[in-house]
């Protein structure tokens, strides 16, 4: 039962790193459109959003290996 909790959660946990993702590269869009120059934080932040995507589809991955690994086989 924890292991489904964990994956929901996780679940929304990555939403919200999408999400952010999404409305980061928007306004670098934004910005650049209007000629603005971006900055090297800017580009950082999107690799760092990037990593933790990734790393809570591991940590997901992980749970569901494990709780496949639990279940009973009949």
């Amino acid at each position: 039962m924890q292991a489904a909790y964990f994956l929901e959660r996780l679940g929304y946990l990555r939403f919200d790193a999408e999400a952010s993702r999404a409305k980061l590269y928007v306004d670098l869009a934004r910005m650049v459109n209007a000629g603005e120059q971006t900055r090297a934080c800017h580009l950082r932040l999107a690799r760092a959003k990037e990593a933790e995507i990734v790393t809570l589809d591991r940590m997901a991955e992980a749970v569901l290996d494990r709780l496949i690994a639990l279940h009973p086989r009949y």
